[in-house]
């Protein structure tokens, strides 16, 4: 309704972020669009809950301010429905077609503000396991928030910790905090990671990889040469019955030969399609195996390194979940222990 986006609108102008903006609405139970617009069939405890996105959509609406947006997307081509996102300027804008509800000037200062991300501004840091932890009563990525240590004797200390964005978000028992201190839980991942890995940092199961792996390769050769000599094969098939035809038109073999050959042809054509699918059968699975060593070798850089890398560490775990009372749960992303 009008009332609701003034309100917004209003807020946005007074300085708060758009997360204060979310909380507030999801703390007053005020209706998202979404109830309205058919979205939420079945009624979930998220179900009255605002999003960023929504409120993000709501502020550079210019219905708001009366005017009408036209072709904002247009087709990749005639044959395509893929659509892509045009340019400003190449927006049709039809100005006065609507009652406004906001004011020009402050529709104008909330797109300032977001240029300038006035009361939004939060300084990017690259965090070692962000994206991989979870919360594990809810569900929800959790978020890592900095704040300043007031015990810490040094000026501008910062101590970081993982939380739950829902309880962030909206605070309103959706689900607890599940504080966890960033460094510490680095530190106990890693340790957790090099205990159940270690096992294959022995020389001799490396070097007995190394060799399966060439074997392993050189099986992947073989079949792929063979796979090549029965597509020749069947290609020189198809050439002889199509000189078998010529041969027959031109009155070269009698009707009686031409019959014969050409079941001894059909069935060779035949023989050499099925040991091709056969051979590509075998070679699927040869691919499909090949991912145990690309394991290997991540695991052998994992062990060999003093400080992994995010991007090691996204390969080896799938997700890391955070209870409430403090237990970690380490998932890997193959299959090895997949728990612990």
């Amino acid at each position: 309704s009008s009332k609701i986006v003034k309100k917004i609108f209003k807020m946005r102008l007074e300085g708060k972020t758009l997360t204060a903006i979310v909380r507030k609405l999801s703390e007053d139970k005020v209706e998202p669009p979404s109830i309205y617009n058919g979205k939420n069939i079945e009624k979930t405890y998220t179900t009255y809950l605002w999003g960023l996105s929504t409120i993000n959509q709501i502020l550079q609406n210019q219905i708001y301010i009366g005017n009408l947006i036209q072709r904002k997307y247009d087709k990749v081509n005639y044959k395509s429905k893929k659509k892509v996102k045009l340019d400003k300027e190449e927006w049709i804008i039809v100005e006065n077609f609507a009652e406004p509800i906001i004011s020009k000037e402050d529709f104008k200062t909330v797109q300032e503000m977001k240029d300038k991300k006035i009361g939004n501004y939060q300084k990017k840091y690259e965090y070692l396991l962000k994206g991989l932890v979870i919360c594990g009563d809810c569900g929800k990525v959790m978020t890592v928030r900095r704040r300043l240590n007031k015990r810490k004797k040094k000026e501008n200390s910062c101590e970081t910790y993982y939380c739950c964005s829902n309880n962030v978000r909206y605070r309103n028992g959706i689900c607890s905090l599940h504080y966890f201190q960033e460094k510490k839980l680095n530190k106990l991942v890693l340790e957790h990671l090099k205990n159940i890995l270690k096992q294959y940092g022995n020389k001799e199961k490396m070097q007995k990889l190394g060799d399966e792996k060439i074997n392993h390769e050189n099986k992947k050769k073989e079949i792929e040469m063979e796979i090549e000599y029965y597509e020749n094969k069947t290609k020189s098939t198809m050439l002889a019955l199509k000189s078998l035809y010529y041969d027959k038109t031109n009155g070269v073999i009698s009707d009686k030969e031409f019959i014969e050959l050409k079941d001894e042809l059909e069935n060779d054509k035949n023989k050499y399609l099925e040991k091709k699918k056969e051979m590509e059968k075998k070679l699927e699975e040869k691919k499909k195996h090949s991912y145990i060593y690309d394991i290997e070798n991540i695991i052998r850089e994992f062990l060999n390194l003093k400080d992994p890398s995010k991007q090691i560490l996204m390969e080896l775990i799938k997700k890391i979940e955070i209870m409430e009372n403090k237990q970690i749960k380490v998932y890997l992303s193959f299959n090895l222990n997949s728990e612990e």
